[in-house]
């Protein structure tokens, strides 16, 4: 229907989509999913009342402002520049509670939602729970969903399953990547993008109330200072914060910082360092040959600058 800029890959869905997509509603015309309507005009709210409504959020990494609950934070970055370690560094750190960046951390139950690779960010998160001294026998408070599926269809399903765990709710939902559980067929289409961005908010709702993080690829051959993430203004003008990461060629080093959007007080760039793991036995290859993985283990300032240094010092080196 081009008056909406519905494109879908499989015209036989057509009708079923559409209706996900766009709801009547008779006293606001349409409203799309992610949003929640009110039956009527909402009330006239004095200036100090409403102000005096105002909760304090509360970060899930004190290290990153943004990322309070009920908020949809990206990390954009290319690809092998580090996205699924750190993301897989996060995750370890609200299901134990520990520092992030040196500070205090949230602890609760994680959803993984992993589409793009899994079999790679289970080598990620076997790694990165090694290197933390986790046992991976033991992970009941990381749960993952391998594989691709549409979101926005499948909230109902996912909001059950939720409540239904041990406990009732998670802190924080991770989405690796954006792109894999995009259902339409243009991310330069604006409606489109806006209804990825609304399935994605939707899930600020689940038991818990979690924080939202998505890996995003960037937009074509983006440095450092442009690491914003495919779909456009649409798209980015609907979530919360742009975090980047960003990693030199030949560097075993994460610059983790942000880009164009933060609706929290900004941050100086953080480093993390990429630590080679050696995965358990079980790993093997079927010749008997070791498998190894990274993990990204973040860096004091006093290290982030013995690691500038030699990295400007092995460049120097290769002058002629």
């Amino acid at each position: 229907r081009k008056g909406n800029a519905i494109s879908l890959r499989d015209p036989a869905d057509a009708a079923q989509r559409a209706a996900h997509i766009v709801q009547p509603d008779g006293e606001h015309g349409v409203i799309f999913p992610g949003q929640v309507p009110t039956a009527g005009m909402p009330p006239f709210v004095s200036c100090q009342d409403f102000i005096a409504q105002y909760e304090p959020a509360v970060p899930v990494f004190e290290a990153l402002a943004c990322t309070a609950q009920r908020r949809v934070v990206l990390l954009t970055g290319r690809t092998h520049h580090g996205k699924t370690s750190l993301f897989a560094q996060m995750q370890a750190c609200i299901a134990h509670g520990l520092p992030f960046a040196g500070k205090p951390t949230m602890q609760g139950r994680v959803l993984v939602f992993c589409g793009e690779n899994p079999e790679d960010y289970r080598l990620h998160l076997a790694a990165t729970l090694q290197h933390l001294g986790l046992n991976p026998d033991a992970q009941r408070d990381i749960v993952v969903v391998p594989g691709r599926f549409d979101i926005g269809a499948c909230h109902g399903e996912c909001q059950r399953r939720v409540a239904a765990l041990d406990g009732g709710g998670v802190r924080a939902v991770f989405i690796d990547t954006s792109a894999s559980y995009f259902n339409g067929d243009d991310d330069k289409d604006n409606m489109q993008m806006y209804q990825h961005a609304s399935d994605l908010r939707a899930l600020t709702r689940l038991p818990g109330e979690p924080l939202v993080g998505v890996a995003c690829h960037p937009i074509k051959g983006a440095e450092r200072d442009k690491l914003v993430p495919r779909g456009g203004g649409a798209f980015l003008n609907e979530l919360d914060a742009n975090l980047t990461a960003w990693k030199d060629t030949g560097s075993d080093t994460i610059e983790l910082h942000w880009c164009e959007k933060l609706r929290a007080p900004s941050f100086a760039p953080m480093t993390f360092e990429l630590r080679q793991v050696r995965l358990p036995a079980r790993f093997d290859n079927l010749n008997g040959q070791p498998m190894f993985s990274v993990a990204a283990e973040h860096a004091s300032a006093g290290r982030a600058q013995q690691l500038e240094d030699e990295k400007e010092a092995d460049m120097l080196g290769g002058l002629p």
